[in-house]
């Protein structure tokens, strides 16, 4: 399988998750970076957009611990990040 069809294939997958499942799989990606949030002053983080898996609790804790917080923006071929 080429990188493309790769790549198509996963979006797919990740598009067919359930509400559930996708909110099941955030709380475990939460879970397993927290020791590594609660060590970290400053927390790079994307922002979930559409069907990825949410980001939403990941940045609350941030928020509410007082974590500097930056996350990445693409501008034309340059990948920058920004605190929020």
């Amino acid at each position: 399988m080429d990188k493309q069809s790769a790549r198509s294939t996963g979006l797919r997958n990740r598009a067919s998750l359930s509400i559930e499942d996708r909110a099941e799989f955030s709380h475990q990606i939460f879970l397993h970076v927290l020791p590594e949030l609660e060590q970290a002053d400053i927390i790079s983080c994307f922002v979930s957009m559409r069907d990825e898996v949410s980001t939403a609790e990941i940045l609350d804790w941030c928020f509410s611990h007082q974590k500097t917080v930056a996350v990445p923006k693409t501008l034309k071929h340059t990948l920058e990040f920004h605190v929020i």
